[in-house]
């Protein structure tokens, strides 16, 4: 099995503009589009902002805009405060199970993890906007830009042996940080210590070809923090952690003899390979915003046993 790698940035410029102010109501326009994101302006339909006074006291906390004909407003609405007051707004998407925390020191979202369902995975961006003329935004509206605070995984896989039949139906990330806090002010993580393994499978068994196929469906790519890898899987030590992938495999001759896993024919079992997709052996380090496009070849074999979950 060999591994080589493409990262992309995923560029994202929201530029919000607001025409008119009705009563000075708040609400957002995004005219821009991302391109190379899971979130886009396309698809992006809600976000969530949090407005923090001068004081650092909220104004409102976590309040949903919605898209309403590329429009985004509140309901119920908000309206600008007096004209001296000054506003500093945060916004997140999508909508999370956890909210944006106002203390004294700092506003962030607190213990971000993603689902071990691949499948689940989230883009997250964030933005923020500071406002000191209420007036002039008021009736031109604010600008802000969002950015993205996650990496995206995407493995596809090719076979040009024709000796073997080579079907896949799951991918797997093992032993990445997994939680982390997000400071909404400078947009730095705070990652905790915790690794877990990520799951995801494919709504339909695929056989791999001499033309490189996703290993996932269609928007199932894997969104994971942004880290460092220093420690990376050992098959000669396979339970003993390190970053790895892993692939839900079914393997025969082109006559259809099984041969792996062992056992009844048409099953399926683990293989993995060390995450290490510089291949120069030294420490990766993963860049929120950045899209990594992993190409795997099947053609010379399949990695090892994966280890256990």
């Amino acid at each position: 099995l060999t591994c080589m790698a493409l990262a992309t940035l995923a560029s994202c410029s929201y530029n919000e503009l607001k025409e008119t102010a009705p009563e000075k109501t708040i609400g957002f326009r995004t005219p821009a589009i991302t391109k190379g994101s899971e979130l886009n302006n396309s698809n992006l339909k809600e976000f969530y902002v949090t407005a923090l006074m001068q004081d650092g006291k909220p104004y409102f906390e976590n309040v949903k805009f919605m898209d309403v004909v590329d429009y985004f407003t509140s309901n119920p609405s908000y309206y600008w405060p007096s004209e001296d007051t000054h506003l500093a707004f945060y916004a997140y998407a999508p909508a999370l199970d956890i909210q944006a925390d106002v203390t004294q020191d700092k506003i962030s979202l607190n213990d971000f993890t993603q689902s071990n369902n691949i499948s689940d995975h989230k883009d997250l961006i964030i933005a923020q906007a500071k406002v000191y003329d209420v007036e002039t935004a008021a009736e031109s509206g604010v600008s802000i830009d969002f950015s993205h605070k996650t990496a995206q995984f995407a493995f596809y896989a090719f076979n040009s042996n024709t000796e073997y039949t080579y079907t896949v139906k799951g991918l797997r990330l093992g032993n990445l940080l997994s939680k982390g806090t997000l400071d909404l002010d400078s947009g730095t993580w705070e990652l905790e210590e915790e690794t877990t393994v990520y799951t995801g499978y494919r709504s339909q068994e695929l056989t791999l070809t001499s033309s490189y196929q996703s290993i996932m469906d269609d928007g199932d790519n894997a969104m994971v923090l942004p880290q460092t890898l220093n420690e990376f899987w050992d098959p000669e030590n396979p339970n003993d952690g390190g970053a790895y992938f892993g692939i839900l495999i079914n393997i025969t001759t082109k006559d259809g003899a099984q041969v792996y896993p062992g056992g009844d024919k048409g099953t399926f079992d683990w293989i993995a390979a060390p995450l290490q997709f510089t291949g120069n052996g030294e420490s990766i380090t993963i860049n929120e915003g950045m899209r990594y496009n992993i190409y795997l070849d099947f053609s010379m074999g399949a990695g090892w046993v994966a280890p256990d979950v």
